[in-house]
C-alpha cells in the first residue's frame, strides 16, 4: 500500500495542517504525486491548498503573462503555481503562486515533480485563508533561501502589494508598501520594473 492509500487525505475547503503525526519526506512525494489539489510540507506537516478564486487567479496570470514577456530573452524564467520550490532550511516544500529564477536553475535531485532550489523573486497572492501563512511561517521559510532577493505579495481585494527586498549577502529585509495603480515596482535583480496595473 502506497503512503497516499496509507494516508488518504481529504482536501479541505482552505488551507489546513492535516493532522498526523510527523509525515517523512517520502511519504509527503507520494501523497503530493497522488493528489488532485497541490501538498506543501512544513517539516514533517502537510498542507493541502484548497483552489483559488478567480480573482486570485487573474492576478496570478497577469504577474506571469507580464514578466514572462518581459524576461524573454534574458537568463530569468518565471513559473506559475505548479512549480514546487524546496527550502532545506525549513524542511519545506511551497508552491508560490508564481516564483522567477535566473540563471543556471538548480533543482533537487530525485524529486517529481523538481523542486527549484534557487528562486530569486516569490510571489503570493493573499487572500482570507493564506495570508496568515503567506506574511508568518511561508515568509520565515522563504528568509533561509540564499539567493531569494525579492518576496512579493499582491492583495487582490484592495490595490496594494507589499514587495520585500534583500541585497546580495544580506540578512536584512527591505519592506516597501505600494497603494497606486500608478506604482511601478522595481526588480533590477531582473532587469526589469512591475507596473502594479499589471496585476
Amino acid at each position: 500500500m502506497s503512503a497516499a492509500e496509507k494516508l488518504s487525505l481529504p482536501i479541505p475547503p482552505t488551507p489546513r495542517v492535516i493532522s498526523f503525526n510527523r509525515v517523512s519526506e517520502a511519504d509527503y512525494f507520494a501523497l503530493d504525486l497522488a493528489a488532485e489539489s497541490r501538498l506543501e510540507y512544513y517539516d514533517g506537516e502537510v498542507v493541502a491548498m484548497a483552489g483559488a478564486s478567480p480573482d486570485h487567479n487573474d492576478i496570478a496570470g497577469n504577474v506571469y503573462a507580464f514578466l514572462h514577456g518581459s524576461l524573454r530573452g534574458t537568463t530569468c524564467r518565471p513559473r506559475i503555481s505548479d512549480q514546487r520550490v524546496h527550502v532545506p532550511a525549513r524542511r519545506g516544500y511551497v508552491y508560490p503562486d508564481v516564483v522567477v529564477g535566473c540563471g543556471q536553475l538548480t533543482y533537487q535531485p530525485g524529486t517529481n515533480p523538481p523542486s527549484l532550489l534557487n528562486p530569486v523573486l516569490i510571489i503570493e497572492v493573499l487572500s482570507e485563508s493564506t495570508e496568515r501563512l503567506d506574511r508568518g511561517r511561508k515568509f520565515e521559510m522563504y528568509q533561509s533561501i540564499p539567493g531569494l532577493r525579492y518576496y512579493l505579495l499582491l492583495d487582490f481585494t484592495r490595490v496594494s502589494a507589499y514587495l520585500h527586498t534583500r541585497e546580495p549577502g544580506m540578512l536584512v529585509w527591505t519592506l516597501r508598501i505600494y497603494d497606486q495603480l500608478t506604482d511601478v515596482l522595481p526588480l533590477p535583480a531582473l532587469g526589469v520594473e512591475l507596473p502594479l496595473a499589471e496585476a
